[in-house]
């Protein structure tokens, strides 16, 4: 008896250690972001640098678990100058409709597109990963993301925050319905209240939906992408110390892009009161959006017109002159960003089938 159990033992070993595989993946994005703005809400500067995510794990089934480094470098800084930072977490991938993730994630994982009041082009170049929670179900009529980001942990020096984002998108035919949703808690840090600033330990809820409906023609017309939005932007936002009761700015926000042969014209109107009441007083660590939100002039438009000769799930390059208008002046941007993922299924052959391939391109368009 003994010897079956030992044998028996044995053999569940041995399947298990032959369905285990060593995984590895490198992730990597150069961006140039010229930046000459004449605004009272952003300001100029010029950001040009390197980031590499290499990663090595352990896959079992639809399992596996992920270790390595984020490393950030502006090019002209000293390489110390941004924290390298450890990613590690746990994956759950049916390559099918599901995927799970929990630790320190990087945010290349998403697969929802964001308008760019949830999240700025800067925030997903220098905060490239999340903590916390990743949890996504995609499949030919949509997908549905939820995040649980725990961005700064309270000591003396740092503020208590954590975001909670998710965003979902439904298709029918050409039509098409969806959201985006953040809840960004920014509390005090440590310092006892009679030592601090009333700023330094108020505490600010800051709450934004967006939702929104649409066509997207990509599959019915002769181009590389073709869809129009029509949404509503609004926030709730509340800060303890200096107001009784919440502020509730919002208003309405369009979006259409076209593009063909690689190049394409990608236009964001948003019409409203300044979303960003409480910028003046805690800035970007409260609003991770493009700061233009914060316009008072009722009426905030970018025009994006670019080329992206490389669009592929392992490459990608875009070059873009971008312009803001802030109700009073233009301004405008220059970027070029080249991008790189590889990972060990590109290789040897062994990766598995992707059931919904239309779907794939489309979410490889919405990171760009």
């Amino acid at each position: 008896m003994k010897k079956l159990l030992l044998i028996s033992l044995f053999v569940v070993a041995a399947g298990a250690a032959r369905s285990q595989e060593f995984l590895w993946k490198l992730g990597m994005t150069t961006q140039f972001d010229n930046r000459e703005y004449k605004s009272d809400y952003n300001w100029s500067q010029t950001l040009f640098g390197v980031r590499a995510t290499p990663e090595l794990g352990l896959g079992w089934n639809d399992n596996s678990v992920m270790a390595g480094l984020t490393y950030i470098n502006e090019f002209g800084a000293p390489s110390y100058e941004f924290p390298t930072q450890i990613v590690l977490y746990y994956n759950y991938n049916d390559h099918r409709h599901y995927n799970i993730s929990g630790g320190v994630i990087p945010r290349t994982q998403s697969i929802a597109r964001y308008s760019r009041a949830f999240f700025s082009d800067s925030v997903m170049f220098y905060h490239p990963n999340i903590g916390g929670l990743l949890a996504q179900i995609y499949g030919q009529k949509g997908y549905f993301e939820f995040a649980c980001d725990w961005d700064s942990r309270q000591s003396i020096t740092r503020r208590e925050m954590f975001t909670l984002f998710s965003a979902g998108e439904a298709h029918l035919g050409p039509v098409l319905g969806g959201y985006n949703f953040s809840m960004h808690h920014h509390a005090g840090t440590m310092v006892p209240d009679s030592l601090a600033t009333a700023r330094e330990n108020a505490v600010t809820d800051n709450i934004w939906v967006y939702p929104y409906v649409g066509v997207n023609l990509q599959r019915y017309l002769p181009v590389d992408s073709l869809f129009v939005s029509v949404g509503w932007l609004q926030s709730f936002q509340h800060d303890r110390s200096f107001d009784a009761n919440y502020v509730t700015p919002g208003g309405v926000q369009i979006e259409a892009l076209v593009q063909k042969w690689g190049f394409g014209i990608y236009n964001t109107l948003y019409l409203g009161p300044s979303l960003m009441p409480y910028f003046s007083a805690y800035g970007a660590t409260l609003y991770w959006g493009d700061p233009f939100y914060a316009t008072t002039k009722g009426v905030y438009d970018r025009l994006e017109l670019y080329w992206q000769p490389i669009l592929r799930r392992d490459m990608s390059l875009k070059i873009s002159s971008v312009h803001h208008f802030d109700g009073t002046r233009w301004s405008w941007q220059q970027m070029v960003s080249f991008s790189l993922n590889l990972d060990k299924g590109m290789f040897d052959h062994k990766e598995k089938p992707v059931k919904h391939k239309k779907v794939e391109r489309e979410r490889i368009f919405y990171l760009q």
